[in-house]
């Protein structure tokens, strides 16, 4: 009778296990979250790793652009006027972002207790930034002519149109600011690509059928040969794929793990996120890159 006891249990408790294998929990999956409470959007790690920047909406619809560690305490909020901030990013230790009123955008540094105004940059809607800030790219127009994508180097403010005939559906600059990850989209579905901006050649790494899914957010891995995106609104496949720039191999699952604004830290061992929530509402969360895709990743 023992032994039939123990033969249940120990059934019982394999069957659990395999249960649990099959569908880990987020925290099984290496998630941690670092902010709830109103909707985070756009984060984006500091060049050495220690902090990020990311704009949040309070539950009063408050928008502001915080500077959090890395474990989601806040260090401190930029300080604000009346307009909405978005599109973060980094200059050094200071932070760059975009404010718009009702008509003005503009584009502004600043450290813990100061604002600085670099440069009117009306028409903007919202920008990626290279991970030093040295480079820009801003999506310009769109109120009744065509959009566009503007390289702008905020040392000098100088700034070139990118030659696109229809700005991308979803585009992210490289750490170097040297490549232009995009999303280009026709009538039978969106292809994710990359740009040499010195160059100008283009290479097409990924398409797929709106039947299958749409591809979405963008980031990068800090050493630039791998592009991550988002696969989702599909039956299945969702998740976040990376693809080596230079297109050698085929889309490679990094997590299942429906991932919004992904950011990827200068390590290469975590990625910054938020949750696609509900509207005014969401989380940020932290996603640790699984060690043996890691060693893959850094080695190609």
């Amino acid at each position: 009778m023992k032994r039939l006891f123990s033969l249940v249990l120990f059934i019982l408790g394999t069957a659990g296990l395999v249960a649990c294998t099959a569908h880990p929990t987020e925290q099984q999956m290496g998630v941690t979250i670092l902010g709830s409470g109103g909707y985070y959007e756009s984060p984006v790690w500091a060049p050495d790793g220690m902090s990020i920047a990311v704009a949040h909406s309070d539950e009063n619809g408050k928008t502001q652009i915080e500077v959090l560690d890395n474990r989601g305490k806040q260090i401190y909020a930029v300080p604000r006027t009346s307009g909405i901030l978005t599109s973060p990013g980094w200059k050094g230790t200071q932070v760059l972002f975009l404010e718009s009123a009702a008509s003005p955008v503009y584009l502004r540094l600043s450290t813990v207790s100061d604002v600085e105004t670099l440069a009117d940059v009306s028409g903007t809607a919202l920008a990626s930034w290279s991970q030093d800030g040295r480079w820009g790219v801003l999506l310009q127009g769109g109120d009744g002519g065509p959009s566009r994508l503007r390289l702008l180097d905020t040392s000098t403010l100088k700034s070139r149109v990118l030659g696109f005939d229809k700005a991308p559906f979803r585009f992210r600059l490289s750490p170097s600011g040297r490549f232009l990850a995009f999303v280009r989209q026709d009538s039978t579905g969106g292809t994710l690509a990359v740009q040499d901006l010195e160059s100008g050649d283009v290479q097409d790494l990924w398409h797929v059928p709106y039947s299958e899914a749409v591809l979405g957010d963008i980031t990068w891995a800090p050493n630039e040969k791998w592009v991550g995106v988002r696969r989702g609104r599909g039956e299945k496949n969702n998740g976040f794929y990376v693809l080596p720039r230079q297109g050698s191999a085929e889309p490679r699952l990094l997590t299942p793990i429906d991932m919004v604004s992904p950011d990827w830290s200068p390590d290469g061992k975590h990625i910054v996120y938020t949750t696609v929530g509900s509207p005014g509402a969401n989380e940020l969360r932290l996603l640790t890159v699984d060690i043996e895709l890691l060693k893959v990743l850094a080695g190609n």
